[in-house]
């Protein structure tokens, strides 16, 4: 009897320690469709707003982001871009221009921050962001500083899921 219990906590213990280690490796998952909380978002100074909703299509090791914003006639823009989350670089290409990016997650895997680099069509402007995407509930918040011959901007995004 002693044996049976013995041998059935060993079997208990293992087990738990083996939902530790995946739940250690487990990542944010962004997906869904988010909303723009501007009361609780920085945007800064000047013409600058955030895309007004965001979209996350996150599976296996890519992560598809469009982005709908408002243009200055009032109409919707919409940007989509993949990145892959290995650390490689991913390359997007939009009317606007030629982005790099690099997604690398904290050690924790519960927060994301993406460095791009983007060249603009038709110039040599350079602008440099990153965007650190954390998550807590139902709440989505990206610190985005971006550099650029304009100067640097810092703005925090935050979102409320859908």
């Amino acid at each position: 009897m002693k044996k049976s219990v013995f041998s059935i906590a060993i079997i208990f213990s293992l087990f738990l320690c083996n939902l530790n280690l995946y739940a250690q490796d487990a990542k944010a998952n962004f997906a869904g469709v988010w909303t723009i909380n501007t009361a609780k978002s920085t945007q800064g100074d000047g013409n600058f707003r955030g895309p007004k909703q965001l979209t996350f299509n996150q599976d296996g090791n890519n992560i598809t982001v469009t982005r709908v914003s408002t243009g200055r006639d009032g109409s919707d823009n919409t940007s989509t871009a993949t990145i892959t989350l290995d650390g490689k670089e991913s390359v997007s290409t939009t009317e606007r221009g030629t982005s790099k990016s690099v997604a690398t997650w904290s050690a924790d895997g519960q927060t994301l921050t993406i460095s791009r680099t983007m060249i603009r069509s038709g110039s040599t402007m350079e602008m440099k962001s990153s965007e650190v995407m954390s998550m807590i509930g139902a709440t989505l918040t990206i610190t985005s500083v971006s550099q650029s011959p304009n100067g640097e901007r810092k703005v925090t995004l935050v979102y409320d899921k859908k």
